[in-house]
């Protein structure tokens, strides 16, 4: 054998056995890293699987995305720089194995099931990071509402210095939280301490300057003082602070009705109104208000309004009645009683409403009628002394009445 074969053999054999070498090494990290990531709770793909799934999997791989990385658990550990290294060899390698002879290679179905798995792996730990979070969630308010409980039981017992240490415990454990401030200062109202309870709201205020519920709070109490400037103060800082949301509507219109501001309520039942124009809610507000201020006929066209959307709506459809009744149309708003106690039959309070009804239309058979259905069904209860007094004065007014 001559000697250009003799080394050509060795070289063969010198190449052979670093390469084996490699791949032993390569296949050693890859066992080491799988064996990691399934002790955090992941599914890996299996060893055919490519460099890349694996690294997508932990999110650490470069150029990944951050989705992936956002995958992973918040209590996983990220892979070590040089273990990071070794898994970019690893891809490096698998290509290179891809393209040997310089002809690509269509990518095995295993590939293809394992990034697969990856990928419902990933949706899984997904799924499972959103739900610790919520169960956290869900333990820490329960923790909130077992000691606000335990504040009002104490306040409740009359040992206000024993509810508000409490409360100053649970600012301070709770970082700052609204609910602490809110009770704190609500018990200070309660103790007839309104100028403490104001300091909190300014604290929450300060501690929280993008909360709008602590200038909702100032303004409820510097009304409760007959300080209505401050409080329309604060009611504007509550109003540019809070968010377009029904509950704001409803807490300015109504701070703005117990200030006495007719116009400004209007305005913000008409913005809520607006802003949510099916909303059963805001069309009830604001017919309640068009009611109030005497306009019956646009109060009937909002509580229509309700029914269309809401046809069971008990409160709705008594305003309705009610509405008519200030309009004196008596037949409409009989018809509107008529079909409440359709959905809710044998109703006392429907029911006197309905004879009185009766009685200002003049139809005095079919009030002492109503009248007698609330005698028979409650012939104990205050309604029913109230509808016998009914009855005895329409009978009076009968005899009287020429043949």
């Amino acid at each position: 054998m001559s000697k250009t074969a003799v080394a050509f053999i060795a070289c063969f054999a010198v190449l052979a056995a670093i390469q084996t070498w490699r791949l032993n090494q390569l296949n050693h990290i890859l066992l080491n890293q799988k064996a990691a990531v399934e002790r955090k709770g992941l599914a890996l793909p299996d060893t055919g699987s490519t460099a890349r799934a694996l690294a997508s999997e932990t999110g650490t791989f470069p150029g990944s995305d951050s989705a992936s990385a956002a995958a992973v658990s918040e209590h996983d550990e990220p892979l070590t720089g040089t273990e990071d290294t070794l898994l970019a060899a690893l891809e490096a390698w698998g290509g290179s194995k891809a393209s040997a002879n310089g002809t690509p290679q269509p990518e095995p179905s295993d590939s293809r099931n394992g990034k697969a798995r990856t990928n419902g792996a990933k949706d899984a730990n997904r799924k499972d990071a959103a739900s610790a979070k919520n169960a956290a969630e869900s333990k820490e308010d329960a923790e909130l509402r077992e000691r606000l409980a335990q504040v009002r039981k104490a306040a409740a017992s009359g040992d206000y210095d024993k509810a508000l240490s409490m409360l100053n415990r649970l600012i301070d454990d709770k970082g700052n939280d609204s609910q602490a401030y809110q009770a704190m200062a609500r018990l200070y109202q309660e103790m007839g301490l309104p100028d403490d309870a104001l300091a909190v709201y300014e604290e929450w205020a300060a501690a929280r300057p993008n909360d709008a519920a602590a200038h909702l709070g100032m303004a409820g109490v510097y009304e409760s003082l007959g300080l209505n400037a401050e409080a329309l103060v604060e009611l504007q800082a509550y109003e540019a602070l809070s968010r377009e949301t029904a509950a704001s509507y409803a807490q300015s219109a109504a701070m703005y009705r117990r200030l006495g501001l007719t116009a400004e309520e209007g305005a913000s039942l008409a913005s809520w109104l607006e802003t949510m124009p099916g909303s059963p809610d805001a069309m009830r507000a604001m017919g309640d208000y068009y009611r109030r201020t005497g306009d019956y006929t646009s109060a009937v066209t909002q509580y229509q309004g309700v029914l269309q959307t809401e046809p069971g709506n008990m409160s709705a459809r008594l305003s309705l009645a009610q509405a008519y009744q200030q309009l004196g149309q008596h037949q409409a708003a009989q018809s509107e009683y008529l079909s409440a106690l359709d959905l809710h039959p044998g109703d006392t309070s429907i029911l006197m409403r309905l004879g009185e009804s009766y009685r200002r239309s003049g139809d005095i058979a079919a009030a002492i009628g109503s009248y007698q259905q609330v005698v028979n069904l409650e012939p104990e209860s205050t309604q029913a002394l109230r509808a016998t007094r009914q009855i005895n004065r329409l009978q009076r007014q009968l005899a009287t009445q020429p043949s």
